[in-house]
């Protein structure tokens, strides 16, 4: 069984890291910029704080994920945790170890830029 609280943190510090890779690529100013309250425009978008010339809509993501504790057949190794989207894998080893995996539904959404036509 997961505590709540480490779930939490491993979903939000998943979040953040793809956001910090993708701010990272050639696109990566366009992806979570600041935005300008809660006010959505006639086109349905949020205009960037301080730069009402640019727009950002909201990318909603809804995954199915699952964390999976491991712990080692001997007694001195402890748990380990991982959360990754939902994707089946089967296979085998020579390891004696336990598994228990369990799925969770986790929605967030993150602003997006949205380019200016050239």
């Amino acid at each position: 069984m997961v505590e709540l609280s480490d779930f939490i943190a491993e979903a939000i510090t998943s979040i953040v890291r793809g956001i910090k890779q993708g701010q990272s690529s050639d696109v990566g100013d366009h992806i979570a910029p600041l935005i300008q309250g809660e006010k959505r425009n006639e086109h349905g978008n949020f205009h960037l704080k301080d730069d009402q010339s640019n727009q950002a809509t909201i990318v909603q993501f809804d995954v199915q994920v699952a964390t999976e504790v491991e712990s080692a057949g001997d007694a001195k190794a402890k748990g380990k945790f991982r959360l990754y989207v939902v994707d089946l894998e089967v296979g085998g080893g020579g390891k004696a170890a336990t598994k228990s995996s369990n799925l969770h539904r986790l929605q967030f959404a993150i602003p997006i830029k949205i380019p200016r036509r050239p």
